[in-house]
């Protein structure tokens, strides 16, 4: 069956993997986006439906899922930083056409991310409650939000599992397998969901808790397919018994990867949070108008976050391949073509801003914010798809600290001062202009750290020592 599906794939898109190290830069890009582009549109597509049962169960309900879903994303994202790393790995050695490395390299990541899932998901179930006082939660909303968490926790295992199956085969150079196992996991997800809220047919009422349930079954589906298809060695990577054995070296070595990857996934909605205490004396339209805006960002920049996955796996096997030529053609036509795509949307935004704010709010007055909100950052939206490409370059290249560090300037070091400091002279509306201003600083630092040349950092000789010393 897998191999049917990526023969429809290869017929449909007219690629083969070899493309990445051999043919047109620039049609490649196009061919390993589109799939990923697709199937973080269907992630997006899954959170809208996700929020409209969920918003059946009442506002106390939406508060709880508002404190749950960032605490699960910051646990998500520790073991998605080793994930992440061990995909830079095997995008390198798929390039160095080193091709026990990358069965060495998967069945080491997945030995770690089994053994994190498990202390993370105990540690996550003791602190879950004091996290929530923390961060502010009432009494009320605090046993809601655990019995989401606890089920999230417990299915932390088959999270990472998820995450897994799309990150290795993606960088492999395969994008239309992950392609079906989301759609396959987000179409269980969507159709699992109602019956276990509301307990339709012989399912229980489960109430929030059902739609933590429904989630983490619908992940142990694409894990299971994962499961089998890595133990039949599917597009070269087989998880072996022999190698499922802990490596420590090479679990440092994997860590010094991974925790900037961890770090840099965080630092993201971070920033935005750091925008809250900044925009909330001005009241609770302005915090709406702030909340829809961000959202709106999140959502439109969803497809540059499948452009920068595919410039990270073209330019990891390049690098692999010591192709550094091509690399940097990877960069010019990525970071050129996501500028040019998202100032066009940005110019559509401007243009259609109060129509679109209208979409996330009936109220006049934060209509009014959004569409300001909108019309001042559309401007700086190529800006910020140039980060997302670069942030790929680094990622693929090895050097994760500058991925970290172009995150950190931009969603942090430059947004909430800027912020704070213009909010005091013209109230929202500098809040509004420190988005833009942090975008095209952003941008700049990474075309800067690009310009040196630090971000070409070739791992797999390293690791190759590791294992053959095994």
């Amino acid at each position: 069956m897998p191999k049917r599906i990526y023969k429809l794939g290869e017929k449909i898109y007219r690629f083969s993997e070899e493309d990445i190290l051999n043919g047109h830069v620039g049609r490649t890009l196009v061919y390993l986006s589109f799939p990923l582009v697709l199937s973080n549109i269907i992630q997006v597509i899954y959170n809208l439906i996700d929020l409209f049962w969920l918003g059946k169960l009442g506002t106390e309900a939406l508060a709880a899922v508002a404190y749950a879903w960032p605490i699960v994303f910051f646990f998500t994202a520790i073991g998605a930083g080793i994930i992440n790393a061990g995909g830079v790995l095997i995008a390198q050695h798929r390039g160095a056409k080193n091709k026990e490395e990358i069965s060495y390299t998967a069945s080491q990541t997945v030995t770690f991310t089994v053994l994190l899932s498990f202390f993370l998901s105990l540690f996550g179930i003791i602190t879950a409650k004091p996290i929530l006082r923390l961060l502010g939660a009432s009494p009320e909303i605090i046993p809601l939000a655990c019995s989401y968490l606890y089920i999230a926790f417990s299915g932390m295992i088959l999270t990472y599992g998820f995450i897994i199956s799309r990150t290795f085969f993606q960088n492999i150079g395969d994008t239309i397998t992950p392609m079906w196992i989301t759609i396959l996991t987000f179409g269980a997800n969507i159709a699992l969901e109602p019956f276990f809220i509301f307990g339709w047919s012989v399912f229980p009422e489960l109430g929030l808790s059902g739609a933590a349930a429904a989630l983490v079954t619908a992940r142990g589906i694409a894990t299971f397919i994962a499961i089998l298809l890595f133990s039949r060695g599917y597009k070269g990577i087989s998880i072996r018994l022999s190698y499922l054995l802990p490596n420590f070296s090479y679990l440092k070595r994997l860590a010094r990867v991974g925790i900037p990857l961890s770090a840099e996934i965080a630092i993201r909605p971070l920033g935005t949070n750091a925008i809250l205490p900044i925009v909330s004396p001005f009241g609770t339209g302005v915090i709406a108008a702030f909340g829809i805006g961000s959202r709106f960002l999140d959502l439109i920049f969803t497809p540059a976050v499948g452009i920068s996955q595919a410039i990270a796996t073209m330019a990891g096997q390049n690098v692999g391949a010591d192709r550094y030529h091509r690399v940097v053609e990877t960069a010019k036509k990525g970071v050129g073509g996501t500028f040019v795509i998202f100032a066009l949307i940005g110019l559509i935004t401007f243009w259609q801003a109060e129509f679109l704010a209208r979409i996330f709010t009936t109220e006049a007055h934060v209509i009014k914010m959004v569409a300001q909100f909108l019309q001042i950052t559309a401007f700086s939206f190529g800006f910020l798809a140039a980060i997302r490409a670069f942030i790929g370059i680094f990622r693929g290249a090895g050097n994760t600290f500058l991925a970290m560090m172009v995150s950190l300037f931009t969603f942090l070091l430059f947004r909430a001062p800027i912020a704070l400091l213009l909010s005091r002279l013209f109230e929202e509306t500098g809040v509004w202009w420190a988005y833009f201003f942090a975008n095209i600083a952003g941008a700049l630092v990474a075309l800067f750290w690009f310009w040196k040349g630090k971000w070409q950092r070739r791992l797999v000789s390293t690791f190759a020592q590791v294992s053959s010393a095994e």
